[in-house]
């Protein structure tokens, strides 16, 4: 199959979009031009992807400062530039366990050394992790 040029174009850009973001997820720490580039990306992204009333609602109770969360751990996260933060928004998960809880992720990493999850398997998943989150 022949594909036209526009569209050869987009799935080469998503090609080095996606290996960009692979070698950036495995850097251990983030260089200056990471950091920037990762904070106006997600800026970036919250403006042509999230809803406008979600958007005008955070501004409202946000400051200017905005805080690109880059690593975690417990009941902290830190931003792009390291500085560390209390987690008091975190999901329903990171109130019962904070994190990355160990045994959460050697869960997960268990359950993708047999097979990545599918839609279908996640009610199964849930009944067989029941135990972890009653922790």
């Amino acid at each position: 199959m022949i594909m036209n040029l526009p569209a050869q174009r987009d799935l080469d850009q998503a090609r080095q979009q996606s290996a960009y973001l692979l070698k950036l997820i495995q850097k251990k720490q983030l260089t200056a031009a990471d950091r920037e580039r990762v904070i106006r990306d997600s800026v970036r992204y919250w403006g042509d992807h999230v809803n406008a009333g979600f958007l005008k609602y955070r501004k409202s109770v946000s400051t200017d400062y905005t805080a690109v969360e880059w690593d975690d751990e417990g009941s902290v996260f830190r931003d792009v530039h390291g500085k560390e933060y209390i987690d008091m928004l975190g999901g329903f998960g990171i109130y019962v366990v904070g994190h990355r809880h160990p045994t959460v992720l050697a869960a997960v990493r268990d359950q993708l050394d047999r097979q990545a999850l599918h839609s279908q398997e996640l009610s199964t998943l849930c009944a067989l992790t029941w135990p972890i989150w009653s922790l």
